[in-house]
């Protein structure tokens, strides 16, 4: 499997990640307001490694309160 080195090195863009939430819940993630106008302060600093492992994180949780 690769080591996938860029994630731990790409920081994460804090001005573009509201944007990016905001069209995807045009096409039906259910973002609320409050989501979007905290998505750059909780991404600040942040690199993609961070992000991944949030998103693998909450897959596990969202799967159980499908059940």
């Amino acid at each position: 499997m690769p080591a996938y080195t860029w994630l731990f090195d790409s920081p994460i863009n804090s001005q573009v990640t509201p944007k990016k939430m905001t069209a995807l819940r045009r096409v039906g993630v259910p973002y609320s307001d409050e989501d979007i106008a905290g998505a750059a302060a909780a991404v600040e600093g942040k690199n993609e490694i961070d992000a991944l492992v949030a998103y693998l994180q909450q897959l596990g949780t969202l799967l159980q309160s499908r059940r």
